[in-house]
């Protein structure tokens, strides 16, 4: 038999202190009645590392592009981009609209904090549902066959660029998921199947 349990590693995102850290990180920067976006950046490769598929290494400069389009379009909107640890920033606007949301702002209450996060395939974006937050997975990636969020049930919406504007709309209208929708923690599943052979 094969289980999947899902990492005890991610259990802490939703302690009560990291959720309400998220509120009032959420309170203090203002955002309260805006929709609140997430852009962990990415790389992509020219080149798929293990298969030689082509890439398209523009990807994640149009997925960005195409997030501050769509705020400049609707007032009520932030987007808070965070760099890869280790990477510089790229370039944004000098807008209230834009925050940068660098390494140095805990990944837990950031993610009870903003509405939506969308991603490529980065492990932030996982992390993301499973602190609430709606997950909207660009789609082009060399990496997509590896990491198919909307198939698996865990991307609110799987897209292209062109498609991003409209599941935005759709998915920032929607609000989080309700507190506790979640499944039970992956420690409590790690004991349960342990326990079956005891």
């Amino acid at each position: 038999d094969v289980r999947v349990t899902g990492t005890p590693a991610f259990d802490a995102l939703n302690e009560p202190a990291q959720v309400a850290a998220g509120a009032a990180l959420r309170q203090a920067q203002g955002w309260e009645g805006r929709r609140v976006v997430l852009w962990p950046e990415q790389v992509e490769p020219e080149v798929h590392p293990f298969n030689g598929r082509p890439g398209d290494a523009t990807l994640p400069d149009r997925v960005r592009d195409a997030l501050l389009d769509w705020i400049a379009l609707h007032p009520d909107t932030v987007l808070c981009v965070r760099p890869r640890a280790g990477d510089l920033p790229a370039p944004l606007p000098d807008s209230p609209q834009v925050r940068l949301t660098g390494q140095d702002w805990p990944l837990a209450p950031l993610l009870h904090a903003v509405d939506v996060v969308v991603t490529l395939t980065s492990t932030v974006g996982l992390e993301g549902h499973l602190a609430g937050a709606r997950l909207v997975q660009v789609t082009g990636s060399v990496f997509d066959e590896a990491m198919p969020l909307g198939r698996f049930g865990v991307a609110d919406e799987a897209v292209p660029v062109e498609g991003l504007p409209d599941a935005l709309d759709r998915c920032t209208r929607m609000g989080r998921h309700p507190p506790g929708a979640g499944d039970a923690s992956a420690t409590a599943r790690v004991v349960g199947v342990v326990a079956e052979f005891l």
